[in-house]
């Protein structure tokens, strides 16, 4: 009867023993899962910013295009109501960007030709190449 009980105590303290270390490692599986669900949460939060900084930015993208299409369509409007001017004026209106334009490209080539070492011929290619590309880089291809 003694070894009955001693053996049964025994069993009983070893499947405790068991229930207590496979309840431990149910709360380490569990925690260590939360954890790579946090992580994992993480790296979510993370892609979901950059996703709204780069909508952000699309969005910036398309706001500023449609401002250039408006004022386009604005300079295009005022064009029109300019049309019925006298022939004299439209062609004096037309022909300032032209001769500005030249006149600086010429200036910047007689100076660059006479003596390049000349203080001004930096600023002369520099007026030059800005008036070219701000009067001609943006427009639109016609094709006809």
């Amino acid at each position: 009867m003694l070894l009955s009980a001693a053996g049964g105590g025994i069993f009983g303290l070893i499947g405790s023993g068991i229930k207590s270390f496979m309840s431990y490692k149910d709360k380490k599986l569990t925690l260590a899962h939360t954890l790579d669900m946090a992580k994992q949460e993480v790296i979510n939060m993370k892609a979901e910013m950059e996703l709204a900084t780069l909508k952000g930015e699309i969005d910036l993208e398309l706001q500023e295009s449609a401002s250039d299409a408006e004022s386009l369509q604005a300079a295009i409007n005022a064009e029109s109501k300019v049309k019925g001017a006298s022939p004299w004026v439209d062609d004096l209106r037309a022909s300032t960007r032209p001769i500005l334009t030249y006149s600086l490209c010429l200036c910047a080539f007689a100076i660059v030709m006479i003596d390049n070492t000349n203080p001004w011929a930096n600023d002369f290619i520099f007026m030059a190449t800005t008036a070219v590309t701000f009067w001609f880089g943006d427009r639109p291809r016609k094709n006809r």
